[in-house]
């Protein structure tokens, strides 16, 4: 997926866009290659850790583990409603604030 970076679309071209995407591109393979050895290393320094653990200790970290993944969910599907919810509500205030700034207009011109 070709994207600027965050802030960078408010301040750059088109043709700065372009140049952008191809230098991403070009680190893109490297990027996911590099993340895919960093994921098998986690993995199996996870799997030497877990042997020195327990069958009772491997349980209690798993519950913990999930637990956490649980929270870690809900929060951010919480910080996504929030998200939706304050810009519904900027909308709205917007909405009322041009409302009543038309009702003053016309109060002014004599009408209602």
């Amino acid at each position: 997926e070709q994207r600027a970076a965050l802030g960078y679309d408010k301040v750059i071209d088109g043709q700065q866009r372009e140049k952008i995407y191809a230098i991403q591109q070009q680190y893109e393979p490297k990027i996911s290659a590099l993340k895919a050895e960093l994921q098998a290393l986690q993995d199996k320094m996870d799997g030497e850790v877990e042997a020195v653990l327990t069958p009772d200790q491997r349980e209690i970290v798993k519950k913990a583990a999930d637990e956490a993944k649980q929270k870690r969910k809900s929060a951010a599907s919480a910080a996504a409603s929030s998200s939706a919810d304050d810009e519904s509500s900027e909308s709205s205030t917007e909405a009322k604030a041009a409302g009543g700034a038309s009702k003053a207009t016309a109060s002014s011109k004599g009408g209602k």
